[in-house]
C-alpha cells in the first residue's frame, strides 16, 4: 500500500526512461448553462493537459495541450468553455421549429 500513498512527483525515479507516467483525475464543472466532465492528466513532472465535456446537448471535448502544469491546462479548457458559451449566447442555435411560415 505504500505505492499508493505516494505523490506523482515521487514515482518519477521508478518510471523506465523515455515512458511517461500521467495521474487521472476526474472533476464536474458547472457553469450557469452546463455541467461539465473534467478530466485532468498530470505527469510526473508536473506537466499535464485536460479534457471537457458536456453533461448533456451537443458533444463538443475541449481539451488542452500537454503544458507545463495542470492549472495552465484547466485554465485553458475553461478559456475555450466561456469563449463557447459566450457564442452561444451571441448567436443562439435556430429551433428545428421555427420557420417563417405564418398559418
Amino acid at each position: 500500500m505504500a505505492f499508493l500513498d505516494k505523490s506523482i512527483g515521487d514515482l518519477q525515479p521508478i518510471i523506465p526512461a523515455g515512458n511517461q507516467f500521467y495521474e487521472k483525475r476526474s472533476f464536474e464543472y458547472t457553469t450557469p448553462n452546463q455541467v461539465y466532465d473534467i478530466e485532468v492528466f498530470a505527469n510526473t513532472d508536473g506537466s499535464g493537459y485536460a479534457v471537457a465535456m458536456p453533461q448533456s446537448g451537443k458533444l463538443v471535448i475541449y481539451g488542452s495541450p500537454n503544458v507545463q502544469s495542470i492549472q495552465e491546462a484547466l485554465h485553458i479548457v475553461f478559456q475555450k468553455i466561456e469563449r463557447e458559451e459566450a457564442m452561444i449566447v451571441l448567436h443562439p442555435p435556430l429551433s428545428e421549429d421555427s420557420s417563417d411560415e405564418q398559418t
